[in-house]
């Protein structure tokens, strides 16, 4: 996040261009695809999801993905 930041206001300094940015962003994003579908095989050639830890990740991600964007992002105390 931080790099983010720093990449948009060095572009916003016309230190880097729209272009630059852009291209960082997307090399960015590609390799955190290529970690989460290369972390997702692992964990499921592994036999971790397989029996009592299916149905525990079954509940979480189900009741994960039923909360409303607001209830998602933040904490209601």
């Amino acid at each position: 996040m931080p790099g983010n930041a720093l990449m948009v206001m060095a572009a916003i300094d016309r230190k880097i261009t729209i272009a630059q940015l852009l291209r960082r962003w997307a090399i960015v994003y590609f390799g955190n695809l290529i970690g989460a579908v290369g972390l997702a095989v692992t964990i499921g050639s592994s036999g971790l999801l397989e029996g009592p830890m299916a149905t525990t990740a079954a509940a979480i991600s189900q009741s994960k993905a039923s909360l409303l964007p607001f209830e998602a992002f933040y904490v209601l105390r």
